[in-house]
């Protein structure tokens, strides 16, 4: 009977320590989650910072989008070919040139409006260029704004 008891003891300690290691894996998982969570919201913010910019400097400018996206280039860094800004970054947010690896990729497309001074534009923050290539929209956005000259005459 004392053997017995033993047994019943020590199976009583390994499902303990099973419930534990149980217990210990899912909070790992959960921190896990949490900061990749956290990485996420960061690179969003930082997207919609940017994109905001780009569409209120391009609004600001009164201008035509073709226009309004060589002046935003200005401020911001980038190129402009044929209604198309595209602006580079590493994964520090600091600006790279066209060509070399990047982390993410601030664009902007204009679009016809069909209306006689008013203007639009397509911009979007995209996460990419990893080990596979693909792209991921962090955000994206139309400005839209009424070119001052115009209405000027």
């Amino acid at each position: 009977m004392n053997r017995s008891r033993v047994t019943l003891v020590l199976m009583e300690q390994v499902l303990m320590l099973l419930a534990f290691a149980l217990a210990a894996a899912l909070c790992v998982q959960t921190f896990m989650y949490a900061s990749r969570q956290s990485i996420y919201n960061e690179e969003r913010d930082q997207a919609v910072q940017m994109a905001q910019t780009a569409a209120e400097i391009m609004k600001s400018t009164g201008d035509s989008a073709e226009q309004a996206q060589l002046a935003a280039a200005e401020r911001m860094g980038g190129q402009v070919l044929q209604g198309d800004w595209q602006v580079f970054y590493d994964p520090e947010w600091r600006e790279v040139p066209s060509g070399m690896p990047f982390r993410y990729c601030l664009r902007v497309v204009a679009e016809p409006t069909g209306l006689e001074g008013f203007c639009k534009a397509n911009v979007q923050v995209v996460a990419g260029a990893g080990e596979n290539g693909t792209q991921e929209i962090l955000f994206q956005l139309t400005a839209a704004w009424q070119e001052v000259s115009a209405h000027a005459s």
